[in-house]
Formats: C-alpha cells, sequence, structure tokens
C-alpha cells in the first residue's frame, strides 16, 4: 500500500502550529501569512553553512499559497500570533535557497536558512 503523504503533511502541519508561530513572507508590497516553528541544526548540519549564524525555520505548505524565494521574500516573525507592525520581532533574511521536504512530491514542510 502506498503511503498517504498527505496525512503527514496535516501532521507536520499539527506539529508546527502548536510548537511555532505565525510568521509572515513579505516581497514588498506582497505580504503573506505563514506558521513556521525554530529547529535547531544538528552539529553536522551548522558545519556545512554558508553563514555559521543561520537559523533553521521550517513553514507548513497548508495555506501558504506561494513558494518561498530566497531573492523575493523575507521572513518576519511576531511575538504574539498578530501581524500587527507593533508586534513584529525580527525581520529575517533567506540565506539559502528554500528546501522542501517533499516525498512523493507532496510538500510536507518548507526548510529556510535565515539570519538577521
Amino acid at each position: 500500500m502506498p503511503h498517504n503523504y498527505f496525512a503527514s503533511q496535516a501532521r507536520a502541519d499539527r506539529l508546527i502550529r502548536k510548537f511555532g508561530r505565525r510568521v509572515t513572507l513579505n516581497a514588498g508590497a506582497t505580504i503573506t501569512e505563514a506558521f513556521g516553528v525554530e529547529v535547531e541544526f544538528t552539529p553536522q548540519e551548522r558545519r556545512t553553512l554558508v553563514n555559521p549564524v543561520s537559523r533553521l525555520f521550517l513553514l507548513t505548505p497548508v495555506g501558504l499559497g506561494v513558494v518561498p524565494d530566497q531573492h523575493k521574500h523575507i521572513l518576519v516573525t511576531y511575538r504574539v500570533p498578530a501581524t500587527d507592525p507593533a508586534t513584529m520581532e525580527e525581520r529575517l533574511k533567506i540565506d539559502a535557497p528554500p528546501g522542501r521536504f517533499a516525498p512523493g512530491g507532496i510538500v510536507i514542510y518548507w526548510e529556510l536558512q535565515v539570519s538577521a
């Protein structure tokens, strides 16, 4: 029986929303709301980074509607689940082309390496 990748995507979405926070992908005048969670690089991954201060965010593709773009988007995080500029915490540039975990062609989550 083939694996149900949509169930894996739904599971990843639940976990990212539970342990993460609301973020936005800003591309000039276009702002796209999303949910993301910051996770740690493994020591092995950390040694291979181009930017040693990069951080790793996983974004759920559910409801995203855009493909993250290193040259077009800035990742903005918030202190509370809101998009009010008064609650903005950080504006993070994307350091590397966004990765995607997509077995079977279904995006389970996006990986963004970002830095301040």
